[in-house]
């Protein structure tokens, strides 16, 4: 009995357990008002320590898909007017295969004439002409009527991320084309090419 009463003795009544939780509820125990305001200071300051280091890098992320998007756009463009289309329903023949060339490097635009047969053993004579307008790429393709000309309206829209299309002057072989694409964000790339007809001395 008396090894049970010294053990009951020993834990807290209830009366004072209660007045201990409810004084550190209350502060007496707890934080102080200075401890408090460095804790803040520390939690802010992290905070925006990581709001930097996310916002950098959601820019770096930004800036590089802007960039790969411009050289996305300037390798496909010089590549249609070089190679060659094969995505509409009639192909685009490119600079390449020109038998007859013409520039204007003030509009600036680039014609020429491309003959060549189909699947069916259809033989198509094209001129096809691309020029830049209001920062917009455009592409004419029509029957090819003497003497061949430079067209500047109508036609397809390319892309509208066109800050410069430079074109050599006319007879100048081979043809160079610089051609610089950018984009809202800031981005630009600038690809350039010279291309020599390979059909122009054989006539087709």
């Amino acid at each position: 009995m008396r090894a049970a009463s010294r053990v009951m003795s020993r834990s807290p009544r209830p009366g004072r357990l209660l007045r201990r939780v409810l004084g550190r509820a209350a502060g007496q125990e707890g934080f102080t008002l200075l401890e408090m305001v460095i804790g803040l200071a520390l939690l802010g300051f992290i905070l925006v320590v990581t709001l930097l280091i996310t916002s950098a890098g959601w820019r770096t992320e930004v800036q590089a898909s802007t960039d790969y998007e411009v050289q996305r756009i300037a390798r496909d463009m010089m590549k249609r007017i070089v190679d060659g289309d094969p995505r509409p329903a009639v192909p685009v023949k490119g600079l390449r295969a020109a038998r007859e060339v013409l520039t204007d490097p003030d509009y600036p635009a680039l014609a020429y004439r491309v003959t060549w047969k189909d699947s069916s053993e259809v033989e198509h004579d094209d001129a096809v002409c691309y020029y830049v307008s209001g920062g917009k790429l455009y592409r004419v393709v029509s029957p090819y009527v003497s003497p061949l000309a430079v067209v500047t309206t109508g036609g397809t829209e390319l892309t509208d991320k066109v800050a410069h299309f430079g074109l050599s002057q006319t007879g100048a072989i081979p043809v160079q084309i610089i051609l610089t694409i950018t984009h809202p964000r800031g981005a630009s790339i600038t690809v350039q090419t010279r291309v020599t007809p390979r059909n122009l001395d054989s006539g087709g």
